[in-house]
């Protein structure tokens, strides 16, 4: 009778099927430079584009959707001026955004990354991982075009 008992505890010591391994984890936080040696006509005044997955709340740092902006080269002691990004999407690899118009001038993207990952922390440094079409509107009208790379940095 001892033994009869014992069986379903036994039972519920046998292991069952292992779980899944989590997914990796997807940051793509970081600054994205234009990789080219020469800048494409029309992209000279890009500094760079960031991509972020965190913000301040408060005195706390918080995981927000990822979001961004492309920000243009300073020009003399005008502050940097930045292109918010609208709705940045990734579905899978690919990826694309547009920006909000700052006078009258807007951006869109459309590509893939050639690898995803942590970046932060796998840093990835000065290796192209976005490629795709750079647009520059005028009035909702494209004024530049071309196909480009950016390479990730994890400093500003």
């Amino acid at each position: 009778m001892r033994l009869a008992a014992l069986l379903p505890l036994a039972a519920l010591a046998l292991p069952g099927p292992a779980a899944p391994p989590p997914a990796p984890r997807i940051d793509l936080f970081g600054y994205y430079y234009l990789h080219e040696e020469e800048t494409p006509k029309g992209f000279q005044d890009i500094d760079h584009l960031h991509l972020s997955t965190i913000d301040m709340k408060g005195e706390e740092m918080v995981e927000v959707p990822l979001h961004g902006w492309i920000r243009l080269k300073k020009k003399g002691k005008a502050p940097a001026l930045d292109f918010p990004l609208i709705a940045p999407t990734l579905k899978d690899q690919a990826f694309s955004f547009t920006t909000k118009a700052v006078g009258g001038v807007s951006y869109r993207f459309a590509g893939r990354f050639t690898k995803l990952g942590n970046f932060p922390e796998e840093r990835p440094e000065d290796e192209v991982v976005l490629k795709g079409r750079l647009t520059k509107l005028q009035g909702g009208k494209p004024v530049a075009e071309s196909e480009v790379g950016f390479r990730y940095t994890g400093g500003g």
